[in-house]
């Protein structure tokens, strides 16, 4: 019998919400806030970068990604260093201590995702990358619907 659109809906939000608790526990665990290690891990696969950059890579709007840069850098995870040429540009690094709890997320992420596919086995984790794929390429054409200017 197949799945009624409010069911599925139901169990769709529940993953959303189930996957948004997950990375915060995992967030506090590697002790950084929500927004943080998406951050991090930009700038940890990145050699630096400009806030700007920062921004359009995390899709974090300047204003809020401004404060998180801010608070990451009073609590020791990012350093600025001036451009050279620019004494208003600056390019974002990582600290040891900020590396050190970007190493420590994608550990638990790692963990987490290595489990789950075990748990699906071979067959199951091909289907559900299949489902999970065809789930973002329909959520990013709804999300362009919505998005456009009346």
């Amino acid at each position: 019998m197949p799945i009624d659109r409010y069911e599925f809906g139901g169990l769709f939000f529940s993953l959303v919400y189930q996957y948004s608790r997950l990375e915060r526990a995992m967030s506090r665990d590697s002790g950084l806030y929500s927004g943080q290690p998406r951050v991090l891990t930009i700038l940890k696969d990145n050699e630096g970068c400009t806030l700007s950059e920062l921004s359009e890579r995390c899709g974090i709007g300047l204003p809020s990604l401004s404060v998180s840069v801010r608070n990451m850098e009073r609590g020791g995870l990012i350093r600025k260093v001036a451009s050279k040429s620019d004494n208003r540009a600056q390019t974002l690094f990582l600290t040891d201590t900020g590396l050190a709890k970007a190493r420590r997320f994608h550990a638990l992420i790692d963990s987490f995702y290595s489990r789950l596919i075990d748990g699906l086995g071979e067959e199951g984790s091909l289907r559900a990358r299949d489902t999970l794929e065809r789930l973002v390429a329909f959520i990013k054409v709804a999300d362009a619907e919505f998005s456009e200017p009346d």
